[in-house]
């Protein structure tokens, strides 16, 4: 899933398009502004949440910190709204927040303290987090233009950019990254879909 940023936070012209009950949970929850986040730019959401009555994404920030915050949706457009197949449903509700639920990856899913260890950069939950954003970001095209790496055969392919080749493992995501120039290709074997 992709979001675009369109409204920098609680400014007056969103208050006046949501009901007072929405904007007081807003104010409430701590997130009444993007810090961090650049309006008008297209996001990976690495996972979805509702808390304190509010529906939100969970994004990196342009300086990318090293974890997602929640933010609520009221603040963007969904460009893409394919749910990532590494989303699972959270077993556990946080304490004193009926009703609120979560889909996230894995191992934030299944342990609650997960976010909480990688807020504090503890190392297990930061390459956990690290490998499933990578995966994340590459899962769906960021832009149907971008040029495809060549195929060769099977599962090989070549970079255009720095004319390497390298077997892919994940023949699902839609894009790929070079592992010697870094470069990302749309994949020859992902279904591109376009975004708006």
């Amino acid at each position: 899933m992709r979001v675009r940023c369109v409204h920098p936070g609680l400014t007056e012209e969103l208050r006046f398009q949501l009901e007072t009950r929405t904007v007081d949970s807003i104010a409430h929850s701590g997130r009444a502004d993007c810090s961090g986040l650049e309006c008008g730019l297209v996001h990976v959401v690495y996972g979805l949440g509702r808390w304190a009555g509010l529906d939100g994404y969970y994004i990196a920030d342009t300086d990318y910190s090293g974890y997602p915050m929640w933010y609520p949706a009221v603040f963007f457009q969904i460009v893409d709204p394919r749910s990532s197949r590494y989303w699972q449903p959270s077993i556990w509700t946080p304490p004193g927040r009926a009703g609120s639920w979560a889909r996230v990856i894995l191992p934030w899913a299944a342990d609650h303290r997960f976010f909480e260890d990688l807020v504090n950069g503890e190392a297990r939950a930061v390459a956990a987090f690290k490998r499933y954003r990578e995966l994340m970001d590459l899962e769906f095209a960021d832009d149907p233009a971008r040029q495809t790496a060549h195929h060769l055969q099977d599962a090989w392919v070549q970079c255009p950019s720095c004319d390497d080749a390298w077997e892919v493992k994940d023949r699902v995501s839609e894009m790929i990254r070079c592992p010697y120039c870094k470069a990302i290709w749309l994949s020859p074997f992902g279904v591109n879909s376009p975004m708006e």
